[in-house]
């Protein structure tokens, strides 16, 4: 999945690169307001004692606890896009994901905003927009 978040996200960005995370990429995008950096943070695999963790979790009689419990584990591989610009470009980037996701390969499956909850419902104050997308590969493979 993909968190996209501002660049006052920083500490966020850091974390990514703690837990094994490669570089950054660094693209130009034209916004709507201008030209602008998205910075893309690949984060490592989710780990197999924290998918356990999940799976344990989501164990009956939790509501969601219908086999199979992995369906609960919907980023195993994670993303961060950083924009410098705040909100606007945010919902700039989820619109190119929404708009183009016949042709990119990555269907959005589900949107978690962030910013659309009271801040007391925030639990570490940290806020950004999360996509869970679909990625098929060459071979098929989801």
């Amino acid at each position: 999945g993909f968190s996209l978040a501002g660049a006052s996200a920083s500490g966020r960005k850091d974390k990514l690169r703690e837990d094994g995370g490669a570089p950054p990429a660094a693209f130009q995008c034209q916004f709507e307001e201008g030209l602008s950096t998205v910075r893309v943070f690949p984060a490592a695999p989710k780990s197999l004692q924290r998918m356990r963790e999940k799976l344990r979790k989501y164990l009956p009689p939790h509501p969601r606890g219908q086999w199979p419990l992995c369906a609960n584990i919907l980023d195993p591989v994670r993303a961060s896009i950083v924009v410098e610009g705040g909100a606007a470009q945010i919902l700039q980037v989820l619109r190119w994901f929404l708009e183009e996701e016949e042709t990119n390969g990555m269907p959005v499956r589900r949107v978690k905003n962030k910013f659309s909850r009271a801040e007391e419902d925030v639990a570490d104050g940290y806020r950004d927009v999360q996509l869970s997308v679909l990625f098929t590969g060459r071979r098929g493979l989801r």
